[in-house]
């Protein structure tokens, strides 16, 4: 039984890393490019960036052990309906190197959104819709800054890899990948 080489779960491409890429190079020359962006801050507005490898990875396979590289982080303001004053709303991203199950690895990253305590998946916005009285004007707000976090991850993540396309899977798990132009 075969399977795919590489897991990424949130990316737009897979970003792929050769074997024989140093790891350890990688991750710091991750770094300091997603340092660059606290040392930018008007490109980035309100994104920053704190490298960690000990970040939790809850989207972690025991088939493809992952380590994160830091953790970019934004805050915004946010009316929950007009009677209430605004809240804070945090959106985390962790970027993180994944191996793969035969050879190399790839970038992906984990995504979350916290208000008042709870915490969503990136993707989950029309949860928070559900669940707080938010106009769409603010939805739309967070789903922006959702995109722009990711918008900065994957351009780093291009930086230091080959992006392919998964094009096909046969019955036994193997994949067909397409390099992207």
């Amino acid at each position: 039984m075969g399977t795919n080489n590489f897991h990424s779960k949130n990316t737009s491409c897979i970003y792929a890393i050769e074997p024989e890429e140093d790891t350890e190079d990688l991750i710091i020359n991750l770094e300091d490019s997603f340092n660059q962006i606290d040392e930018n801050r008007k490109k980035y507005n309100i994104w920053n960036f704190s490298p960690s490898r000990d970040e939790q990875l809850s989207e972690e396979l025991k088939s493809y052990p992952a380590t994160s590289i830091g953790n970019l982080y934004s805050s915004l303001e946010v009316e929950i309906d007009e009677e209430d004053s605004d809240q804070e709303i945090d959106i985390e991203f962790i970027p993180k190197i994944v191996s793969g199950y035969y050879a190399g690895s790839c970038l992906d990253f984990e995504g979350k959104i916290c208000l008042n305590g709870d915490e969503y998946n990136y993707d989950e916005v029309k949860e928070i819709k559900k669940n707080y009285n938010i106009s769409f004007t603010e939805i739309k707000k967070i789903e922006k800054e959702i995109k722009k976090g990711i918008n900065i991850i994957e351009k780093i993540f291009r930086d230091f890899s080959s992006s392919y396309n998964k094009i096909g899977e046969f019955s036994n798990g193997e994949a067909l990948y397409e390099k992207t132009i």
